[in-house]
């Protein structure tokens, strides 16, 4: 199997009698897993009892949901918890973004058929609004979303689950979600942070330590960032990154505001932090293959778009 460069713009395919995992093959490649978060203006848990099917909306209990929903409370995704206890009940957990963080809050449903009207309470009203809504208010609490679906790759149902085990097990003060499919499969682990909205790859103990505690260089984990659930995937989340590197962990506190223009050969975007505002420039990097994992040859491929950021500059709000 070719092993690739960051440098390389052409990337070689297995070995037609080869048959990797995703994620060995992406690290193999050297892709950089920048701009392929999902953006959401709140993500829904529903606790719903293994084993998942593929895609996980074939569940009966999520007979009447999809992955995204336009909700009143905005743009929304929707996604399956193991559940973290025996319960007659389903429980179901909201996380809604907002300028600096996120709100969280609980419910509990007795009946699919509470669950579905739940989502059509939601279709014109505040998830806050529904009576039984509990809201969590202990703001230093920290939630760790980790995409364990065996059943759809099983990268994540491999590296993803041992590494929730390892949260479980290490890391004090963070409350873990196993999840259904985020996307991204091939940078498993893959993980969500919040209240701080972040998508990461291929984590492990060590990083996801300092990322809950906002230590060590932000810049040092560039490679391991998806992007920011504020943000759309692509350029707009590349830019987000960008400032992430030049201002630090105290981005994740601060309201921001990103506007992308294509212009000839690539993206201008403008990032409005505070009182300033941040230029970054970005063009494409190069078309990279995901594979099919343990597929013969890695088929069949996706194409996937790389980008790279070529100037960041800070210019004070006039």
């Amino acid at each position: 199997m070719s092993t690739g460069s960051p440098s390389e713009t052409f990337v070689l395919l297995p070995e037609a009698e080869e048959s990797p995992k995703c994620s060995e093959f992406s690290k193999l490649i050297y892709e950089d897993p920048g701009g392929t978060a999902f953006a959401a203006a709140a993500v829904i848990l529903i606790e719903i009892p293994l084993p998942w099917p593929k895609p996980i909306f074939k569940h009966s209990l999520l007979a009447n949901w999809s992955s995204e929903s336009d909700f009143w409370i905005g743009k929304s995704r929707v996604l399956a918890t193991v559940p973290k206890a025996n319960s007659e009940h389903i429980q179901v957990t909201i996380f809604e973004r907002t300028l600096t963080g996120a709100n969280t809050f609980k419910h509990s449903f007795t009946s699919s058929d509470e669950l579905n009207d739940f989502r059509q309470y939601l279709m014109s009203h505040h998830p806050a609004e529904m009576p039984g809504v509990q809201k969590v208010e202990d703001n230093s609490l920290r939630s760790v979303l980790v995409c364990t679906q065996g059943s759809h790759d099983i990268c994540c149902g491999s590296y993803g689950t041992r590494f929730a085990e390892e949260i479980e097990q290490n890391v004090n003060g963070v409350d873990v979600y196993r999840v259904s499919h985020t996307g991204g499969h091939r940078f498993a682990p893959t993980a969500m942070t919040l209240p701080d909205g972040r998508m990461w790859a291929g984590l492990n103990i060590s990083l996801l330590e300092s990322i809950m505690e906002s230590s060590g260089n932000a810049m040092n984990f560039k490679s391991h960032c998806r992007g920011w659930w504020g943000a759309s995937p692509g350029p707009e989340q590349i830019a987000e990154r960008a400032v992430l590197t030049k201002v630090g962990w105290t981005l994740n506190d601060l309201p921001r505001n990103i506007i992308v223009k294509e212009i000839p050969g690539g993206w201008i975007a403008e990032v409005g932090v505070s009182d300033k505002t941040w230029e970054v420039k970005i063009k494409k990097r190069r078309v990279v293959p995901s594979i099919s994992c343990r597929s013969a040859g890695g088929l069949p491929t996706k194409l996937h778009t790389e980008y790279l950021v070529t100037s960041v500059q800070e210019n004070p709000i006039k």
